[in-house]
């Protein structure tokens, strides 16, 4: 982090006192939240070991389409009947590299939150706590459309657009999730969920887009909700989108009471995406 900006964090403290609360809220989500994250990786590690309702290429789990793709490899040209190299490769990244880039995030969450920077401003309103959470996990519901009578029945599309819809799908979830760790290996120890102001970070993405991660999940999460597509799974996209711009609003609202450099960085970067002006290469 520049210079700049740790000395106006030291010499600029924000003029709302941190109440006990307030820190209380902090301990707790140091505590609970990386127990949450892990949860959800042990969730991914055991989805990879699940029995599959439709094998792909002949493969009953994810680790078994990664074997027989691998077979493939060292094997050109033994596919199974009808089946195409585009085909494969939905496969692998549908199967195999999106699970892992979610199991990579999720557990760097959990590093991260656990082993922070330190506390400059803690939440003091329960917007604060509330909107970060329910923003965070709101996409997790996507699994009960199931449950959701005709708000969770497919909507159709015609029937030469399969392939399309779900290699847009993978390609969107993908970039999505590998942007997203992208910018979380940016922020390191001053990940948070709450609206909180630790060390400010503006570098690598965060010098052209101040949420970058918020982008990352939401191209990931309309990746996902493109090849479910439901009444119920566009609600909670356009929800979850809803509650990401409100997030980045009150955190971005944070850091500038923090840091003067912060405020004049809103000025020159985009929220989600660059402003012209400051594209790499650009003066």
């Amino acid at each position: 982090m520049p210079t700049v900006t740790r000395q106006a964090l030291k010499t600029e403290p924000i003029s709302r006192p941190l109440g006990f609360i307030g820190r209380a809220m902090v301990v707790v989500e140091s505590v609970l939240f990386p127990l949450i994250f892990l949860f959800f990786a042990a969730g991914v590690v055991s989805y990879c070991f699940h029995t599959l309702d439709e094998p792909v290429l002949g493969a009953e789990t994810p680790v078994g389409v990664m074997a027989a793709l691998l077979d493939m490899f060292r094997h050109p040209g033994q596919l199974p009947d009808g089946t195409t190299n585009a085909e494969i490769y939905m496969a692998l990244g549908t199967m195999v590299v999106r699970p892992l880039l979610t199991l990579f995030f999720v557990l760097m969450c959990a590093a991260f939150i656990a082993l922070r920077s330190g506390l400059r401003y803690a939440p003091t309103t329960f917007r604060e706590v509330l909107v970060p959470v329910v923003a965070t996990f709101l996409m997790v519901l996507l699994p009960l459309s199931t449950k959701m009578g005709w708000l969770g029945r497919a909507i159709p599309y015609p029937q030469d657009w399969t392939f399309a819809v779900m290699a847009t799908g993978t390609v969107l979830g993908i970039a999505g999730g590998g942007f997203t760790v992208y910018a979380l290996l940016y922020l390191r120890r001053n990940f948070s969920i709450f609206v909180e102001v630790r060390e400010i970070v503006i570098r690598g993405p965060y010098r052209y887009i101040r949420h970058p991660m918020y982008l990352g999940e939401i191209v990931m999460a309309a990746g996902v909700v493109l090849v479910t597509l439901s009444p119920f799974s566009i609600a909670l996209l356009v929800g979850f989108m809803l509650l990401q711009h409100l997030r980045a609003r009150m955190e971005q609202d944070r850091l500038s009471m923090a840091s003067p450099e912060y405020a004049e960085h809103t000025r020159r970067s985009g929220m989600f995406f660059p402003k012209i002006g400051n594209l790499p290469g650009e003066s």
